[in-house]
């Protein structure tokens, strides 16, 4: 294993399975000239207070990649407006990564109604308005776990 994730003891499974995504991601032209189809996001979905930002972070440097952060501070158009500015940056400065840090934030309080942040955020998400070749997301996850043991 590569020297990327060596300041995170444990969680050897997710640092090998990141090691795999890192290879696709650094040699992305290789693999999909090959037939290999190569995703274009992770999904970190663990309990509050384990690490994610740190992985995250480790799995950000090793892609030399710039990156841009969303984290709910503010609610409603202003979050929107923020929202939308992270990923037109993002987009603007290709190859780059989007880092949404606890995506649960987004959603209201107790509630499994959408906000219109999270909307926003699935619109980016769900629309190819990355180029393919070049851009990647990471999506955190903790308290959405809790919503979904009580459902």
């Amino acid at each position: 294993m590569n020297k990327y994730f060596e300041e995170i003891s444990g969680y050897q499974d997710i640092k090998e399975k990141l090691e795999i995504i890192l290879e696709m991601l650094n040699k992305k032209t290789e693999y999909i000239e090959k037939g290999v189809g190569v995703d274009n996001a992770v999904l970190i979905l663990v309990e509050s207070g384990t690490g994610k930002t740190v992985i995250a972070n480790c799995f950000i440097s090793a892609t030399d990649r710039s990156a841009y952060v969303c984290k709910k501070s503010i609610s409603g158009a202003e979050a929107v407006d923020g929202i939308v500015a992270t990923f037109e940056d993002a987009m603007k400065n290709e190859p780059s990564i989007v880092l949404i840090e606890s995506l649960d934030d987004y959603f209201r309080d107790n509630s499994d109604e959408m906000t219109e942040e999270f909307a926003v955020i699935q619109s980016f998400l769900d629309v190819p308005l990355f180029s393919i070749q070049l851009s990647f997301f990471i999506a955190m996850i903790t308290m959405i776990i809790n919503r979904i043991e009580r459902a």
